[in-house]
């Protein structure tokens, strides 16, 4: 759920958030839950599944120069299926849990 977080009982908003209600509720005075439409929703879970598939792939940089690492190959595989996995029809994109797994 997204909410925005207020600085006052008719404050304005001083930070927006993603998180259970239930947290919010017991982390913050005041707070309001914002709507959104089925396509709002969607498109957040989209870019919420590129951003963790952006973050992955930024976890395996450092192997790409180095030819000699003995996965580099498997490496380079799993980064050419964390790439196209948004565009695969196949891929269950935006599903996290069927992101390409690692070497």
């Amino acid at each position: 759920m997204l909410f925005q977080i207020l600085d006052g009982p008719e404050g304005s908003v001083v930070n927006t958030i993603v998180g259970s209600k239930e947290f919010v509720k017991s982390t913050f005075d005041y707070y309001r839950e914002v709507e959104r439409t089925a396509e709002e929703q969607e498109q957040l879970l989209k870019d919420s599944s590129r951003n963790i598939r952006d973050i992955r792939l930024a976890e395996c940089d450092w192997i790409v120069p180095l030819t000699d690492h003995p996965q580099h190959s498997a490496y380079l595989t799993y980064r050419a299926a964390l790439r196209g996995w948004p565009s695969d029809k196949s891929g269950g994109f935006p599903d996290i849990s069927l992101i390409p797994p690692a070497p």
